[in-house]
């Protein structure tokens, strides 16, 4: 009691490896969105968190985008299988 279960909740197979990414969105922004903004006072960079394919990255490393056709398995857990039909990107170390 009072310890949290180091277990994989039901339905799930391992635990998902999980990480902030940071990507420079700069060359992607009109100049439209930049206008009356100065180029040294411009945030470029945007975070996300995202799902890994392995759980072996460390801080600073380098990942790219996979595109992955069932980002869950829709026949595990209790929720409704079509509903958990979802595809997406996991993240590889490069």
């Amino acid at each position: 009691p009072g310890r949290p279960s180091p277990a994989p909740p039901p339905g799930a197979r391992d635990p998902t490896p999980l990480a902030i990414v940071e990507s420079d969105v700069g060359d992607a922004l009109e100049t439209s969105e930049r206008e009356g903004v100065a180029d040294e006072d411009a945030e470029t960079s945007v975070r996300a968190l995202v799902q890994l394919t392995d759980g072996d990255v460390e801080t600073g490393d380098e990942v790219e985008p996979v595109y992955t056709e069932e980002l869950r398995e829709p026949g595990a857990g209790i929720r409704e299988p079509a509903s958990q039909d979802w595809d997406g990107y996991r993240f590889e170390p490069v």
